[in-house]
């Protein structure tokens, strides 16, 4: 069965680009793209790695980040922030709200799937 993602991203280009990668690499991809619909998915659907911008409309990632990690469910869900923030301040918040991964935009797809992978592999 394929690896269900969600990926939570406002940019609609980057969302085509990044789901059209990940299916082809045989990801089961849903997306969001404002953080309310993206907390509210994660929370009925239970995908097993979230990829998730910071700056969303309605709700930041990084709300999103800190409601999920105080459910248990979500504790050890890989949770991958991609964002163009990219102050230390920034990363630094994002990993001890308990994010796996920070990526600084503009990135790679091959580097995104590395680090998918890894964290998914990881999680189990």
């Amino acid at each position: 069965m394929a690896k269900r993602i969600l990926l939570i991203e406002d940019e609609k280009l980057l969302v085509e680009n990044i789901v059209l990668f990940l299916q082809s690499e045989g990801y089961d991809v849903l997306t969001a793209t404002n953080g309310a619909d993206g907390l509210k998915m994660a929370q009925e659907l239970q995908p097993d790695a979230i990829i998730c911008d910071i700056l969303l409309p309605k709700m930041d990632g990084f709300a999103i980040l800190e409601t999920l990690r105080q459910d248990k469910r979500f504790e050890t869900t890989p949770f991958i922030i991609l964002s163009a923030k990219a102050e230390k301040s920034s990363i630094k918040a994002g990993l001890e709200l308990g994010a796996d991964e920070y990526i600084i935009k503009p990135f790679s797809l091959d580097d995104l799937l590395k680090v998918l992978a890894t964290h998914l592999e990881n999680s189990n």
